[in-house]
């Protein structure tokens, strides 16, 4: 498991996630741009109860142009690609500067 709790992380070029049991990446308020490709394969995350990319506390991907994400069979309990789990607070609103109302975010320059 990668855990990756309040910084910005970055993925480009062609990266792999292969044969993780559990969650494969955990962002805790983190923002996560992605370009290029990012592959789940194999995730096995049901004893987790998350997915392969599982999103805590206001944490965010962004998709650039051009990004292909895969999730290949994989499997989860409640999920096996991305699970998110946001606090339903008023706070909730405010704490994604850009996109406040969504985990997930599309870029096009």
């Amino acid at each position: 498991i990668v855990g990756v709790l309040f910084v910005p992380v970055v993925f480009t070029g062609h990266n792999i996630f292969m044969e993780n049991k559990g969650t494969a990446i955990e962002l805790f308020g983190s923002v996560t741009t992605i370009g290029g490709e990012l592959d789940f394969i194999k995730t096995d995350s049901r004893a987790s109860n998350n997915g392969a990319l599982n999103l805590v506390s206001y944490a965010q991907i962004v998709l650039k142009s051009g990004t292909i994400l895969r999730f290949i069979n994989n499997e989860g309990s409640f999920g096996a690609s991305i699970v998110t789990s946001f606090q339903k607070t008023s706070e909730v609103f405010s704490r994604l500067l850009h996109n406040p109302l969504c985990f997930l975010r599309y870029e096009d320059y």
